[in-house]
């Protein structure tokens, strides 16, 4: 019977694992495994018609981005939606200035307008506001705000709920991604869907290393007892979370490739 031991993550790997890079609509090849479910009921409240804030709020590596992203391509998504823009909020930092300018900025550059058009020497929230609307207020448009913090919150809740916000007459539709459960709430109130992704079973822990292990056929490594113990320790040291989970089976495939450590599974 092969044995496996896998090294427990560190605290100090968690917060490089959980630094955030910049991200994009393009799918990096993550699997939705264990949250189909959330998938298709986002979709069916997109689709319904009607001015739609939804929220993904979790702790960091519970695959929120990967989620947005899914419904950000689904086909069905994509032909409700004449317009649909993806909006990485990762470089704006809390102690930077005119976090609302910066904002409308990647808005009309996602929108492929070019802001050196407007006619002013210090881009005005106003003027960014009003170009914004005449490029959407007559589209049925889907804006994803992903990895959104409370500095960020401060100003979408207002822009989003106010009068002379994002325009709401032609039924669209805003995805805010965040980990914190409050500023989902913060931005959409009580109109707000709120969505959690959960946290993985060990068969769907052992779907994501598989996926990671690129086509090696477990059956033929192990027995089914050490399979499921491998499944349930990585569920364990994982915590259910998908990135986690990902972490953990590129470090099992290390140990598979490289024989100088080939005695930890033999």
């Amino acid at each position: 019977m092969s044995k496996l031991e896998l090294d427990p993550l560190e605290p100090h790997c968690t917060m490089e694992i959980c630094e955030r890079t910049s991200t994009s609509s393009i799918s990096d090849g993550s699997s939705i495994i264990g949250f189909q479910r959330c998938v298709q009921d986002i979709e069916s409240k997109l689709c319904e018609g009607g001015f739609k804030i939804i929220g993904i709020s979790g702790m960091c590596g519970t695959g929120k981005t990967t989620l947005a992203r899914e419904i950000f391509n689904d086909k069905s998504v994509s032909a409700a939606f004449s317009t649909k823009i993806w909006v990485c909020l990762s470089g704006i930092k809390s102690n930077e200035t005119n976090i609302g300018i910066q904002i409308l900025k990647l808005v009309l550059n996602e929108l492929d307008y070019n802001i050196d058009e407007l006619m002013m020497d210090k881009h005005d929230m106003a003027e960014l506001l009003e170009t914004i609307h005449l490029l959407i207020s007559h589209e049925k448009y889907l804006i994803v705000f992903d990895d959104v913090w409370p500095w960020h919150a401060n100003f979408l809740a207002a822009e989003i709920n106010s009068a002379g916000g994002l325009p709401r007459g032609s039924g669209g539709a805003v995805i805010v991604t965040t980990r914190l459960k409050k500023v989902a709430r913060r931005i959409g109130g009580e109109s707000m869907i709120d969505v959690q992704p959960p946290l993985l079973e060990g068969e769907d822990c052992g779907k994501i290393v598989e996926d990671t292990l690129g086509g090696i056929d477990t059956s033929k490594v192990f027995d089914d007892a050490t399979w499921n113990k491998i499944k349930y320790e990585i569920r364990h040291q994982s915590h259910g979370l998908p990135f986690a989970a990902k972490i953990l089976g590129e470090i099992f495939l290390e140990k598979i490739r490289n024989p100088q450590r080939s005695s930890e599974i033999s």
